[in-house]
């Protein structure tokens, strides 16, 4: 993004090769953890937690129960591809700077450039700015849109079949049996409904309990990893009464987890395998409490 004043005498010329020559090296140099390290140290310097930050991103913007690792990935591979977007922001955007951005804009292909406009508008003790996105021509969107469609078909979706043939390329017989248990687990308990992810990478299923909440409390990755997700069951009443049961019924199974945590809890298969009846137990008994105190 490049914030300019109107009365700045670079906004028509110099700016436009300003942006592509940061757009053009940010893509060439910068290495796949450059993204990453700005965004914890942005976070950082003003307070916050960048996990917590970033966990809350994913559970409001992402359909399916995003994984960090997946985030990055795409994030560094639409740099790489060039699928970025360039903003130019003044307070005033000239009849030329509009035409150049829209120009751009119906040509390049992934990348997107717009204007931002800040106009402040005063009267009496009060002002305020309205935005206006400038760029966006029928044209432009019909590019972008295709773009999208392109994306959309990258992303893989997974099913039972697909997901064991890539846990086997990646984990022994014996994981791979660990991972058909849980999931023949979900099947025949208190799950209802299992949801296949659509990583680029690696496979996963979510078990869900559609009378609780339309989240999962777990998922399950290709890669042998399990998910516990207590910080994603908030969105109805009963999903919150099921997940403070459910963290009572993991402290009194004994469960060496961080019960208290309020996010994602990440579990390699090592951590476990040794435990996971007593986990899916706990929270097939949770989900029973629940649905017990619903009715009543």
């Amino acid at each position: 993004m490049e914030v300019k004043r109107k009365s700045d005498t670079r906004l028509r010329r110099e700016v436009v090769g300003q942006m592509m020559d940061y757009a053009a090296n940010a893509i060439t140099y910068w290495a796949d953890r450059t993204l990453k390290e700005q965004f914890h140290q942005t976070v950082e310097e003003q307070g916050n937690n960048p996990k917590a930050t970033l966990d809350a991103f994913l559970q409001e913007h992402s359909n399916q129960q995003s994984d960090e690792e997946d985030f990055w990935q795409e994030a560094n591979e639409n740099l790489r591809n060039g699928k970025v977007r360039l903003v130019f922001v003044a307070d005033r955007i000239p009849p030329e700077l509009q035409r150049t951005v829209e120009f751009l804009n119906e040509r390049m292909r992934p990348t997107e450039v717009l204007a931002l406009e800040l106009r402040r508008y005063s009267g009496g003790a009060f002002s305020t700015h309205i935005p206006r996105v400038l760029g966006q021509t029928s044209a432009a969107q019909m590019i972008k849109r295709g773009g999208k469609i392109s994306k959309l078909a990258s992303r893989h979706v997974w099913d039972e079949t697909s997901f064991f043939k890539k846990a086997s390329t990646l984990l022994k017989p014996t994981e791979v049996a660990n991972l058909h248990k849980v999931l023949d687990f979900c099947k025949s308990n208190c799950f209802d409904k299992i949801d296949w992810g659509t990583g680029s990478v690696y496979g996963s299923f979510n078990p869900k309990i559609s009378a609780i909440s339309k989240r999962a409390p777990i998922t399950v990755w290709s890669g042998g990893r399990l998910d516990l997700k207590l910080g994603w069951l908030e969105d109805s009443d009963t999903a919150c009464t099921f997940r403070d049961l459910l963290r009572s019924h993991i402290k009194n199974a004994s469960l060496p987890l961080q019960y208290e945590y309020e996010g994602i809890l990440r579990i390699s298969m090592n951590d476990w395998e040794q435990w996971i009846d007593r986990l899916l137990l706990a929270i097939c008994s949770a989900a029973k409490e629940t649905l017990n105190s619903v009715e009543n």
